[in-house]
């Protein structure tokens, strides 16, 4: 299960650096 988190926290990461262009 951890590790759907860890997919979500980077995905949530990678999302917001699109964002912070």
């Amino acid at each position: 299960m951890s590790f759907i988190v860890n997919l979500i926290k980077k995905a949530i990461e990678f999302f917001s650096g699109l964002f912070n262009k």
